[in-house]
């Protein structure tokens, strides 16, 4: 379950979507009609998670799986969620009662975070992977823990131009080198994590360059996986209208329709939306 949407109210209102925001509901006082946007952005997120069957967001996954090791003693294993950015920890066994924890377990993440290796010698747990010493038709059972998806969070406190250490929601997923963009509207920068400490506080290679409001984005999604969630949020607040809407609020002096609750034009123009955004996402989906 999300805490908050990927993108922010503020950072969409900046995109070019021809909607008038101020007139989503036809009458209604800002803050509902900015509730409007931020219901729909929330949705637009869950809707990403959704659909690729797994968060965007990083996350920590455990899933068991049934791996061979190789004439190497190696095991691989293709995970359930991707990218993996880190494994936390393994354990192996041959039996599910019997599984055995691997201390500092040596594992090796290829094809761009979808394919885990995990070799040996690395202690008694892993005594069957040695180099040369187990069967490729020796069947394990294992537990993986990772790190899956792409560090996105918000800023957890303002940060003034020329600082070099931020407070963050979260910081599951960054790691020295972790390339984060800012997307303050007007302000957007990208900065480079130097060391992260704690659960909420890292520091940057470099001082950043502008002023960061607390709740902006922080965020290393792929530029069209974000593109794919403004894309849905426009289509879900794209719905048609009651053309009777206005008219029966104001009578005469109904606010003419532009892309607002009462444009007819609305609700053909949200599948458009909608298929590009399932477009752009297509790429992230889940290999099985």
């Amino acid at each position: 379950m999300l805490d908050y949407a990927y993108v922010t109210y503020e950072e969409f209102r900046q995109h070019p979507h021809y909607l008038d925001l101020e007139n989503l509901l036809v009458g209604r006082k800002e803050e509902l009609q900015r509730s409007t946007v931020r219901e729909a952005l929330l949705f637009a997120s869950t809707w990403a998670d959704s659909e690729l069957d797994m968060p965007l967001g990083a996350h920590v996954y455990t899933e068991y799986a049934r791996c061979f090791t190789d004439r190497q003693g190696r095991i691989k294993h293709h995970p359930e969620h991707a990218p993996v950015i880190k494994v936390v920890a393994l354990a192996t066994g041959l039996t599910p009662d019997e599984l055995d924890d691997v201390t500092a377990p040596q594992t090796w993440v290829e094809q761009q975070g979808r394919m885990l290796l995990a070799y040996g010698p690395s202690g008694p747990a892993l005594s069957m992977l040695q180099f040369g010493g187990a069967p490729s038709s020796n069947e394990l059972l294992t537990r993986w823990t990772y790190i899956a998806g792409w560090p996105a969070t918000q800023l957890g406190a303002d940060a003034t131009a020329g600082v070099s250490a931020l407070t963050v929601r979260s910081t599951v997923g960054m790691t020295t080198g972790t390339v984060l963009r800012l997307w303050t509207p007007g302000a957007e920068e990208a900065v480079t994590v130097d060391a992260v400490t704690g659960l909420t506080t890292i520091t940057l290679s470099a001082p950043i360059l502008g002023d960061h409001q607390a709740g902006m984005s922080c965020s290393a999604l792929p530029p069209d996986a974000r593109m794919a969630i403004i894309k849905m949020a426009v289509a879900k607040l794209l719905r048609k209208g009651p053309l009777a809407e206005a008219a029966g609020r104001f009578g005469s002096k109904a606010p003419s329709p532009h892309a607002s609750a009462n444009d007819p034009k609305r609700t053909t123009a949200s599948n458009s939306y909608h298929d590009h955004a399932c477009a752009l996402l297509s790429s992230y989906k889940r290999i099985r």
